[in-house]
């Protein structure tokens, strides 16, 4: 509560008061009371770059120790069936029995022989690099401003 002193000028004939009498009035002032301020929290976030994942693996190099090769029998045959890769053996058997005689050349393929060495290593991405949205942590944000009222 204030106090105030109030000059009271009087006018007219009938005065409760003199003119430079003065009078103690209360008034009553309400105080004003602060009200907070209203909000929430929000995360936060950042971008972060996430290198690439990787992983190394081994190069292999395929050496020939010896080169594919083709070799060729020749095959007699008589008439009567027999065989033989002897030409001696055929032409005796011919001489005995008669007949025709006849040959044919067997080809008989060798597969190169080799095998595998490491000649270095070469780096797979299992996954590539991105960026990506973490949270940092979080902040408080006003909806209503605090006041006086």
């Amino acid at each position: 509560m204030y106090k105030f002193k109030v000059k009271v000028v009087a006018a007219g004939s009938k005065n409760y008061m003199k003119a430079s009498e003065t009078v103690a009035v209360k008034i009553a002032v309400k105080q004003k009371t602060w009200i907070p301020e209203q909000g929430h929290y929000e995360d936060v976030y950042e971008t972060v770059h996430v290198p690439a994942v990787t992983h190394e693996e081994p190069v292999y190099t395929t050496v020939v120790d010896q080169e594919a090769y083709t070799t060729y029998t020749r095959v007699y045959q008589t008439e009567d069936g027999w065989t033989s890769t002897d030409r001696a053996a055929a032409r005796e058997h011919h001489i005995q029995v008669g007949g025709n005689i006849w040959w044919d050349d067997i080809a008989e393929e060798h597969p190169a022989v080799t095998h595998q060495e490491q000649t270095g290593t070469t780096t797979v991405v299992d996954e590539p690099a991105h960026d990506e949205q973490r949270k940092t942590g979080t902040k408080w944000v006003v909806d209503v401003e605090g006041r006086w009222e």
